[in-house]
C-alpha cells in the first residue's frame, strides 16, 4: 500500500523531471500541474504507474498549455506600415510623390 510519503516522493520525482523539460516555466505552474494530475489519479484502484501516468498527464498539460500561449499570440499579417520611413531613391514628402 503507498503512503502519503511515498506520494510525496512520486510528486517530487515527477516535479524534479518536467521543470527540466519546462525550463521556460515558472516552477510554480510545473508544481501545480503536477499536483493536480497526481491528484486526479492518486484515488485509483491500482496505483503501481502512478509516477509515469502523473508525468505524462503532467507533461500534455504544460505542452497544451505552451501551444494555447503560442495560438493566443498575436499574429502577423505580414503587413508592415513602412509609409514613414524614407527609403533611398524615394522621396521622403507626398508632395514629391
Amino acid at each position: 500500500m503507498t503512503t502519503e510519503l511515498d506520494d510525496e516522493e512520486v510528486i517530487r520525482q515527477v516535479i524534479g523531471e518536467l521543470k527540466k523539460k519546462f525550463a521556460d516555466r515558472p516552477p510554480t505552474e510545473v508544481e501545480a500541474a503536477v499536483r493536480e494530475e497526481f491528484t486526479a489519479l492518486a484515488d485509483r484502484p491500482v496505483r503501481d504507474y502512478l509516477l509515469i501516468l502523473t508525468e505524462r498527464a503532467a507533461k500534455e498539460r504544460l505542452k497544451d498549455a505552451g501551444t494555447a500561449r503560442i495560438v493566443s499570440a498575436p499574429v502577423s499579417t505580414g503587413k508592415v506600415d513602412d509609409s514613414h520611413f524614407p527609403v533611398r531613391g524615394r522621396p521622403t514628402s507626398p508632395a514629391g510623390s
